[in-house]
């Protein structure tokens, strides 16, 4: 299993399996917010746009107070921007780690 974790002082941990069968999310109880300029500053450091897209993700995760699945991100998501895709939230996901703001922790599993 891959997991994501949101970089910020150990702020926010997301997992998501390595498999499409489930990926999941978790989110710590104490989340260490960043503002929306210090998302975009991240992100453009690592040579990645700063989309809504991008931001929506990032706000869905600090603010999850369980475990989501990828999928449960998506769908959470496409309630604030209804044409998102599922490979969008997955790459949003990978460019949070690109920049900094995830970490990608593997556990061994799959």
């Amino acid at each position: 299993m891959v997991c994501l974790t949101i970089a910020a002082s150990g702020a926010i941990v997301a997992g998501m399996a390595a498999t499409r069968k489930r990926r999941s999310i978790s989110a710590a109880s104490k989340i260490t917010s960043r503002s929306a300029g210090e998302v975009r500053t991240a992100l453009r450091a690592a040579g990645c746009r700063y989309t809504t897209q991008r931001a929506a993700v990032y706000t869905y995760l600090e603010q999850a107070h369980h475990h989501p699945t990828a999928d449960e991100v998506y769908q959470a998501v496409r309630r604030r921007i209804p044409h998102i895709s599922l490979a969008t939230v997955y790459n949003a996901l990978e460019a949070l780690v690109e920049s900094q703001l995830a970490n990608k922790l593997n556990n061994g599993a799959g």
